[in-house]
């Protein structure tokens, strides 16, 4: 249940005035665009659930790099879902990135600022143009396995020779393959709170793949993740610490804690941040690792969704950082800055 932001490139109009604000940011003004449906394409059966404006200037999936300034007209699908609705927000703020045409079902036919839509599908993206990049965020691309997906799913897969091609990990992990990618299937916000840290330590041979329990708690404004690990024989919680903070050391968004701090929701709701901590069991040989400081709309969602659209646009993935940043006080901001000291 997601929405997909693809880009082409090309002259846009100049953005409009800010009308609305939409969790706490400014939100130039969208509320005009009509959600569109369009006509049948294909097989009579289907209903393509997209409004696609050719532009004036088309990118191939290959290019890797936008000139500075230069606008990217982007279209989203199904843009009145709550991750539909944070893209749109994050989307609608970014310097380079200019909203053309947004799309939805049962919605269809009204003004976004009258709707506050979903179900995008395998059949929509396979027709969609080639030279077009994607950022899928519903579950279609995750399973890389379509014999998987049938199991899980109930039904098949209705785009395997596009499951070849998508690529499916964390902006932080697969930058590279993201960077040259046409389509990337975005995670999801348990996926995002749970492998960041466990990603790089099993790869380090840090802990031990048995006995790795997770307890995942998603909210209304963020989610929280414990996990509970084995070191391997010899490794301290202090080797798990100082392993974490040169993985993501310069990363933008991903920010291990200063000592015993423990990461609260409140830290990053309305943010792209990631925080976590490392904390020593009373079991010896154990480590606590809490990560679940993400917005899960945010960073395990519409906000990831931007990061990986600007490193295949060729962009610094912090491009529009200020859309996907807290709106806070002086006094919660000086919190921040104390918890990252």
């Amino acid at each position: 249940m997601g929405s997909t932001a693809f880009g082409g490139g090309g002259a846009a109009p100049a953005p409009p005035k800010v009308v609305n604000r939409v969790c706490g940011l400014n939100l130039k003004s969208c509320s005009g665009i009509m959600l569109k449906t369009t006509p049948k394409v294909g097989c009579p059966s289907l209903r393509v659930r997209a409004s696609v404006s050719s532009p004036q200037k088309q990118y191939s999936y290959k290019t890797t790099q936008v000139k500075s300034g230069e606008e990217v007209q982007i279209e989203v699908l199904g843009a009145s879902g709550y991750t539909g609705a944070e893209i749109v927000r994050l989307l609608a703020n970014h310097p380079q990135f200019h909203i053309k045409a947004m799309t939805a079902d049962r919605k269809a036919g009204k003004q976004f600022g009258s709707v506050f839509p979903h179900l995008i599908t395998q059949e929509i993206i396979k027709v969609l143009p080639k030279q077009l990049k994607i950022v899928d965020l519903s579950a279609d691309f995750r399973l890389c396995d379509i014999n998987a997906y049938a199991e899980w799913y109930g039904h098949s897969h209705r785009a395997p020779e596009l499951q070849q091609e998508a690529v499916y990990d964390l902006t932080e992990v697969l930058q590279d393959e993201i960077r040259n990618a046409r389509l990337v299937a975005n995670p999801g916000c348990y996926p995002t709170s749970i492998q960041l840290p466990l990603v790089p330590l099993i790869k380090a041979k840090l802990i031990k793949l048995s006995n790795i329990i997770i307890d995942a708690k998603s909210g209304k404004c963020g989610m929280q993740s414990t996990m509970f690990v084995e070191m391997a024989p010899g490794v301290t919680a202090g080797d798990l610490y100082h392993h974490l903070k040169s993985t993501y050391e310069g990363e933008e968004f991903v920010k291990l804690l200063h000592e015993i701090t423990v990461p609260h929701t409140r830290h990053v709701v309305g943010s792209n941040y990631y925080f976590m901590n490392v904390f020593e069991d009373r079991i010896p040989g154990r480590a606590i690792i809490i990560i679940s400081v993400i917005d899960n709309l945010v960073k395990g969602a519409s906000g990831q969704a931007v990061q990986n659209l600007n490193l295949m646009m060729g962009l610094p993935e912090n491009t529009g950082k200020t859309s996907m940043a807290q709106d806070i006080g002086a006094h919660e901001l000086y919190v921040v800055k104390i918890l990252l000291q």
